[in-house]
């Protein structure tokens, strides 16, 4: 009786032990994200120029723009997720699939959530033409809506590209279920979001060329912790190099024992 309590007591010392231990993903981002700064920012150009387009000829506010930047950004996003995840991770960032077929399962994660938006734009505008209370409903159901589908998109976004084996109904699943578990993380970047449309909107357009970097960094910081939490486990993850930090202590578990069963 007496070795079984010693073996719970220690058990429970160790998971405490790993629950103060930093997250293994965040230890490594701020590294992953300053050698992926390049690859970032021409990301954000190639999705400056369209929206300063469109937003010229039809309007800050016009619903077009929400479509524009989430079917334009959504491979960008892939592109600067699967770079970080290439600094993080030792397995190849979505291995097995073509290119285009991963950019299909990104806007099919992310295109929804700018259709929302759209869709709530065009009702706030009817309700401001004609108040009346079914427009203004429409539109604010609409804008949580998209809401709802930004938060799934953050973190099914990074473990769809990290899990190309799996079906996107699972992914989405499993991001669901893992936000009902911890969603703070994811709206905590939705935040971000909303406040780098809010003054790209109010005449600051250039945030575009940042937007996408850091947004895809703000969802993998976001959506590894959320899952891991949820019982996802992690990707391999790349060893600590001199630059990026110091090396795990000898004694101490490596970050990839906390790995759990995968989706």
């Amino acid at each position: 009786m007496a070795a079984q309590v010693r073996g719970h007591g220690s058990a429970g010392a160790q998971l405490a032990r790993r629950e103060r231990e930093p997250d293994p993903v965040l230890r490594r981002l701020p590294m992953a994200f300053w050698r992926s700064l390049p690859v970032l920012l021409v990301c954000g150009c190639a999705l400056l120029a369209p929206t300063l387009l469109v937003g010229a000829l039809f309007g800050a506010e016009s619903p077009l723009l929400a479509l524009l930047v989430c079917a334009v950004g959504a491979p960008l996003l892939l592109v600067c997720i699967e770079r970080l995840h290439a600094e993080l991770f030792e397995r190849e960032a979505g291995a097995g699939r073509r290119w285009w077929h991963r950019a299909l399962r990104a806007e099919a994660i992310v295109l929804p959530c700018g259709l929302a938006a759209a869709l709530s734009l065009i009702a706030a505008y009817a309700a401001a033409e004609t108040g009346s209370a079914v427009f203004s409903i429409a539109a604010a159901a609409g804008a949580l809506a998209a809401l709802v589908l930004a938060l799934i998109a953050i973190v099914a976004l990074p473990l769809c590209i990290a899990r190309p084996e799996h079906t996107l109904r699972a992914i989405v699943l499993v991001a669901c279920y893992a936000l009902l578990r911890s969603p703070l993380p994811a709206l905590a970047v939705a935040t971000v979001g909303s406040a780098l449309a809010w003054f790209a909107m109010s005449g600051l357009p250039g945030l575009a060329a940042i937007a996408p970097g850091l947004l895809a960094a703000l969802a993998v910081g976001a959506a590894w912790p959320t899952v891991v939490r949820a019982g996802v486990a992690l990707p391999a993850l790349s060893p600590f190099s001199p630059r990026s930090g110091t090396a795990p202590h000898p004694g101490r578990p490596s970050a990839n024992s906390q790995q759990r069963s995968t989706p």
